[in-house]
This record gives structure tokens, C-alpha cells and sequence, in this order.
């Protein structure tokens, strides 16, 4: 491994002095955990660099093309949840139980990246240079960018007049008709995943379909979704979504961009909150732009735009548009961000994935449910800030495995389908506890067996495993019920009379009959877990909630329902 450089950002660096270009005083000294050292040369010609960002479901390393002289970003597929690093320091291992789960996951990040490499000449889309098998997981490997978010613009500039706005979203729109061409849709369309280079380029980011092949195998992992953005049918099991669906993010971006507030999240909608217009927000704009918001932004699918080219060519009619500014900002001299594409990075954001012209309904796990009221931070598995001055720590915002749920309530008070929606995130989040006690209580079995076997290089090397498996389902688990205290607190801390019929309808969900054995089996999950939620929320109310309570309860859940 080379020391005369910084692992920071690649750059020559002399021994003992600070990068002259981002001020790191030598090579990064990672925490490395389950990821991969720097130094590592992987696919033969990738010297691996310092850790960019670790979601859920991979991480992201700035690296070095040793071929080519040339720094770029690659992203492993290593969901936290099914696989962890093995003795060796390289090695992904998936857990037994969930061999199925990881091998669908990772035949789709492979094959996203392969679907993506044909954008690679849309100047609105990051280029996916490589990718490949190696270590019993995969790579992939994509260009490296400077300039920020438009989400970090936003922060230092707050709203944006309504010309700048809709010129800002052309190339978005483009790049998505690109993607709806090939039979491939976003799903995460929002100011975080739109970058803004350094010579004022548009590109879109974030990862893609690995995700959704998990949920299909594992109803351990949830589907995360941006609220405010998403529209309804990513809310529903088997919600038909298409072009759609990136429209309505798209536009709910829109609204984002010229009032600086989230929309009024789809379930609240859907329950009878109202989306205020933009002149309520204190935005001038034309009766046109006002028209394309709403039916952008519809509740039912139908009364949307169906197409990017529709969507356009209303757009492009509005008089803002035509006195729009031509040029795009640029990010302020001195930022510099690392590009990082989490799964399939550019184009298809955290939901991209092969949609089916015949309409199949996507299945999976239930979203996690959150109303923000703050500006949501780019992920680390998406952009990483290199500063050329500290503070370093504001580089690397942070991610946790499941997405962070921040429970304010609408200031008019949520609906009884927001409160469902709640209800069922808080019982999924008991569910993974359950699933944590499970795997951590294997892990010790394996460890006692092992350990009484004497001692053999295979041997150690399976005990090490497990006891790296055992210490991440421990933090894991503390993780989930950190979550699962605030849902149950918001739930308790609101009108007890909403939030016993929100249950009782989830109850009676979960009661359904059906045909289909995946459902059955999430239904019986459900079904367990929903009313042992229902008794924490009443021990939050009175004060009588402890830890000890909900991992006792958690550890009565199993593949059926409750024992």
C-alpha cells in the first residue's frame, strides 16, 4: 500500500504534510469495521480508499484506477442485515438463513449496473464504468465528480425563483425519459439525489434496485422512501407504479424547490389533508405553473401526467419557464464533493429497477414512515463533502442501516392513514428487533459449538465470523429499538381514540386472508407484532415502558406471529 499519497482524495502527498488540496494531514486512519481496509486492490486494478458512506445495503469507497491514473467511486453490495465481512477482511459471508435473500440482491445490483453502463453517453446521467464479482459480493464502479446537491444549494440559498427552478429540472426530466425508454424508473426523485457539477452540469443520483430483490426474499429489510416525495402507490404493497410515480417526485420537487417546505406527505393527503398552493406559501406564479404542480402532484395515479414528454411540453409553455435563467448555479468555490452512487448511483435513484410494461405490481416490505421538518441531509452512500478545511465531521452526515424516523406531527393534526402508516412502521421496527434477538441468540449457539471444538485455522476463522455477526446484531438490535421507542412514543404522545382504530384496521389487515404465501407469511408477522405494539403504546402513555418490557415481548415474535 502506497503512504506517499492521501487517502483522502488520492492526490501526491509528501510523508508528514497535509494534502495541499483537502487539507488531510496523512493517509485516513478508517474505523474500519465491515468495510473494506484502505489499500485494498480489488478487481485487479481498484486500490480502495478512504470509506465515502455505509447504508443498509452497501458502502461506498473514494478509490483509485491504478490503470488508469484516475480517481474514482465504487460501491459494494454488503447489506448489513444478510452478510457480514469475513476473518479474512475481505470475504463476504451471507448468513444462512438469508442466502436466498442476498444471492436476489446481488444478482440485481449486477445487473443494474449492467442496465445503467448504456446511459453512459446522457450527460444527465453518472457514468458506470465497470463492475464485477469478487469476494463472494459485488462492485461498482463509477465516475468520480465535484460540485454538491441541489439539497446543500437549497441550504445556502434558500428558495429558488420559479425560472431557475423549472430550468433546473429539464435535465432531470431528460434523464428520466432516457430512463423510462429503457423500462427502468427512479423512485427517489428529490434534491438530494440531483447534483449540481462544479461546471454546471445536472446529474441524478442514487442507488437502485438490490433493495427491492431483498424485500422480494426478506421482509427483514424495509423499503425506505423519502416522505413529502413519494408518491401513494409507494406507500401500498402492490401499488402499480410507473412513469408516473417519478412525475410525482419530480413535481413534489418542483414544490420543494419554490416554497423551501415539503409537500404534505401522500398519506396525510390521502386522509384529507390538503396540499396548500403555492401562493399560500407565499409564491407568486402563473395560473399555469399552479396547474402543473396539482396535476403533477395528483393523489390518483390516472390524473397525472403518464408521460415525461407531456409533463415537458406543459412546462415549457409556462411563462416563468421562457424568462427562466439559462445557466444552472454552480457550487461556491472551495466545496469539492465526492461522488458516491450507493447501488446503481446516477440515474436510478434508490428505488431503480426493470418496470414492466404490463404493469407486474411491486411487492415488498413496508416503508418506514417519517414527516420531516427540516431538509433531508444527503446520504454519506451518495455524496461525501471534501472541505479544504475543517470541520471534517460536517463531511460525512449520518446514515444509519434503516432509515432515521423523526415523528412530527402535520400541524393539523395526522389522519387516521398517516396514523396506519405509523402503526405499521412501529410494528415492522418490533419485528427486526425480534429478528436481531433471533440472530444474535444463533451466533452464541454457533459460538458454544464452536468453541468446544478445539482449534483449527477454519475453525478460528468461523468463530471470528461469528462473533463479528453476534457484536453487529447487538448494535443492530440497539439501533432498531432506539427506533421503535420513538414511534411508540409518537404514537403514544397523539389522540388515543385515532390511534387504537389506526390499529384496529392494521389488526384486521394483518387478519386478511390470502392465497399468496409470502403475504400470508408478512400478514402472521404482522399479526403477532401489532398487538404487542398496541401494549407498548399504552405503557408510553402511563409512563411504564422499559426496555427490559419490549425485549421480552420482541423475543416472543417469531416467523408465525407471537408465541
Amino acid at each position: 500500500m502506497r503512504s506517499d499519497v492521501c487517502r483522502n482524495c488520492f492526490a501526491d502527498l509528501a510523508p508528514g504534510a497535509a494534502c495541499r488540496h483537502c487539507g488531510e494531514a496523512g493517509p485516513v486512519s478508517d474505523d474500519a469495521g465491515d468495510v473494506l481496509a484502505p489499500g485494498t486492490v480489488i478487481g485487479g486494478k481498484f486500490e480502495v480508499g478512504r470509506l465515502l458512506g455505509r447504508g443498509g445495503f452497501g458502502a461506498t469507497y473514494l478509490a483509485w484506477d491504478v490503470n488508469l491514473q484516475v480517481r474514482i467511486a465504487i460501491k459494494e453490495f454488503l447489506p448489513r442485515q444478510l452478510a457480514a465481512r469475513g476473518a479474512t477482511g475481505t470475504q463476504v459471508v451471507p448468513y444462512t438463513s438469508s442466502r436466498d435473500a442476498f444471492d436476489a440482491g446481488l444478482q440485481q445490483f449486477l445487473g443494474e449496473a449492467r442496465n445503467l453502463a448504456q446511459f453512459r453517453d446522457h450527460s444527465n446521467i453518472i457514468k458506470v464504468l465497470d463492475f464485477f464479482p469478487e469476494n463472494g459480493t459485488g462492485y461498482m464502479v463509477m465516475e468520480y465528480l465535484d460540485g454538491q446537491t441541489l439539497d446543500q444549494y437549497m441550504a445556502a440559498a434558500g428558495r429558488i425563483a420559479p425560472g431557475l427552478a423549472l430550468r433546473l429540472l429539464v435535465p432531470v426530466a431528460d434523464a428520466l425519459r432516457a430512463c423510462h425508454a429503457a423500462g427502468l424508473i427512479h423512485r427517489d426523485i428529490s434534491p438530494d439525489n440531483i447534483f449540481l457539477t462544479g461546471d454546471g452540469r445536472i446529474k441524478v443520483l442514487d442507488f437502485g434496485a438490490a433493495r427491492f430483490a431483498v424485500g422480494s426474499q426478506s421482509t427483514n429489510l424495509s423499503v425506505v422512501l423519502k416522505e413529502g416525495f413519494a408518491p401513494f402507490e409507494q406507500y401500498q404493497r402492490n401499488g402499480r407504479q410507473g412513469p408516473w410515480t417519478d412525475i410525482y417526485a419530480l413535481t413534489a420537487t418542483l414544490y420543494r424547490l419554490l416554497t423551501g417546505a415539503l409537500p404534505v406527505t401522500a398519506p396525510d393527503r390521502v386522509g384529507g389533508a390538503p396540499l396548500p398552493p403555492l401562493a399560500a406559501k407565499g409564491v407568486a406564479v402563473s395560473p399555469g405553473l399552479q396547474a402543473l404542480v396539482e396535476k403533477g402532484m395528483a393523489i390518483k395515479a390516472q390524473q397525472r401526467y403518464q408521460t415525461i414528454e407531456s409533463f415537458l411540453a406543459d412546462l415549457e409553455k409556462l411563462p416563468e419557464f421562457k424568462e427562466g435563467v439559462a445557466d444552472p448555479p454552480r457550487p461556491k468555490p472551495g466545496w469539492r464533493v465526492a461522488v458516491a452512487v450507493a447501488t446503481t448511483l446516477v440515474l436510478l435513484g434508490c428505488g431503480a429497477f426493470v418496470w414492466s410494461l404490463r404493469d407486474h405490481p411491486v411487492n415488498g416490505p413496508l416503508p418506514d414512515s417519517s414527516v420531516n421538518a427540516e431538509p433531508p441531509k444527503p446520504e454519506p452512500a451518495t455524496t461525501a463533502l471534501l472541505t479544504a478545511r475543517p470541520p471534517v465531521n460536517d463531511a460525512h452526515p449520518k446514515l444509519l442501516p434503516v432509515p432515521d424516523l423523526h415523528f412530527n406531527a402535520p400541524a393539523q393534526g395526522p389522519s387516521i392513514e398517516s396514523m396506519r402508516e405509523y402503526v405499521k412502521a412501529a410494528a415492522q421496527s418490533l419485528i427486526l428487533i425480534s429478528y436481531q434477538i433471533a440472530r444474535s441468540a444463533g451466533a452464541a449457539k454457533s459460538l458454544n459449538r464452536l468453541q468446544r471444538l478445539g482449534h483449527s485455522e477454519t475453525i478460528d476463522q468461523t468463530i471470528l465470523t461469528q462473533q463479528s455477526i453476534l457484536a453487529q446484531a447487538a448494535k443492530d438490535q440497539d439501533s432498531y429499538y432506539n427506533k421503535y421507542i420513538a414511534q411508540v412514543e409518537w404514537l403514544g404522545g397523539h389522540d388515543a381514540a385515532g390511534v387504537d382504530a389506526a390499529v384496529e384496521l392494521e389488526a384486521g389487515n394483518a387478519a386478511a386472508f390470502t392465497i399468496d404465501r409470502n403475504d400470508a407469511a408478512v400478514n402472521a408477522q404482522f399479526a403477532g407484532a401489532i398487538p404487542l405494539m398496541a401494549k407498548h403504546v399504552r405503557l408510553s402513555r402511563q409512563g411504564g415502558l422499559t426496555r427490559d418490557v419490549v425485549m421480552e415481548d420482541a423475543g416472543r415474535l417469531k416467523a408465525g406471529g407471537a408465541k
